[in-house]
């Protein structure tokens, strides 16, 4: 399923949600809509494993990435609405969706021993999520401290388009038509935590995380890459065709501060990070390269077991993705 598509989806889901929850208004005691900046680095789990991976070549060394650059990410998060209704039992039902993306412009350089230099680029990179939970909140303390517990469900996708142009001794290339996506879908649960300090100064917490006990987030991957190129003089074609499952493990914490403006207005400010965990289980990749002059052939040198195994073991493996720091936000009620 295409971003595109999904988001369509969505949209249509939340506008039948919001046109249901205003035909009940015994029920819907306001709706809040929050909105927020989140800047700070979005530190990518797959430096780490490209790093690795072109490192070692099968049983031969291939070429050593630098750093990537380009790691910043102006998010606006949240983004999104809840439906806060009273009068079902002692609490509060609340039920609401954000939607966050995070679009650095990634970029890095590859050394070779040809010597050769290569240039990288993540095109249109992004890595976005839809969440819809319910919570249910608890006033407590003479209604001092607040109590949200809450069970949710996110959609991720990541997706870029992989650009690498490398110029060396004899040797040229230059990769093409190179999509990379993956998507998951799953559950999570959590608690927010809200105490007030004066009638208008309240300490805010939340903690959230992925749980495989109501259906883990998961999902399948692509990665298509390829390139074109010259080495001494001989004109080459490589095409690549990756496929695995897609598994991320999310953690997220917050704690800041609120201000009610008014009764209707409230500000935040602090700090959130959250961390995902991925992995690419059952990776597979049998790269084809097709070289010759005036007559190509299909050359078995990189669909050696070493690559295979070597894909494996660095794709398979867990790397984390991390987001923070600082954030500042407001939320506005509508009374119903």
């Amino acid at each position: 399923m295409s971003d595109y598509v999904f988001h369509g989806g969505m949209l249509r889901i939340i506008a039948t949600i919001f046109c249901a929850l205003l035909a009940m208004p015994v029920f819907a005691d306001k709706v809040r809509i929050n909105l927020g900046f989140w800047p700070g680095e979005l530190q990518p789990e797959q430096e780490n494993r490209l790093l690795k991976d072109d490192l070692i070549a099968g049983a031969s060394v291939g070429r050593l990435d630098l750093e990537w650059t380009n790691k910043e990410t102006y998010t606006i998060y949240p983004l999104g609405v809840q439906y806060m209704m009273d009068g079902i039992g002692p609490g509060t039902l609340i039920i609401g969706g954000n939607y966050i993306r995070y679009s650095p412009a990634y970029k890095f350089n590859a050394l070779t021993l040809g010597p050769s230099i290569g240039i990288i680029n993540l095109q249109n990179f992004k890595n976005s999520d839809w969440e819809a939970e319910a919570g249910y909140q608890l006033a407590l303390l003479d209604k001092k401290l607040l109590v949200t517990p809450k069970f949710g469900a996110r959609w991720h996708f990541q997706e870029y388009d992989y650009d690498e142009l490398t110029i060396g001794v004899g040797s040229y290339a230059k990769s093409f038509d190179s999509p990379f996506r993956a998507n998951a879908k799953g559950t999570y649960v959590g608690s927010g935590v809200q105490y007030y300090v004066t009638p208008e100064l309240s300490i805010l917490g939340e903690y959230i995380m992925s749980t495989p006990f109501f259906g883990n987030v998961s999902g399948a991957m692509t990665d298509k890459r390829n390139t074109v190129g010259v080495v001494a003089s001989v004109p080459y074609i490589q095409i690549e065709r990756a496929n695995a499952g897609y598994e991320v493990e999310i953690k997220r914490w917050m704690l800041g501060v609120q201000y009610d403006v008014m009764p209707q207005l409230h500000i935040q400010a602090g700090l959130r990070q959250e961390i995902q965990t991925a992995k690419y289980t059952g990776y597979f990749n049998l790269p084809i390269l097709i070289t010759g002059t005036s007559v190509a052939t299909i050359s078995p040198t990189l669909n050696t077991v070493g690559e295979i195994i070597t894909d494996k073991l660095f794709w398979e493996a867990a790397e984390t993705q991390k987001k923070g720091f600082v954030f500042i936000g407001a939320s506005y009620d509508v009374n119903l």
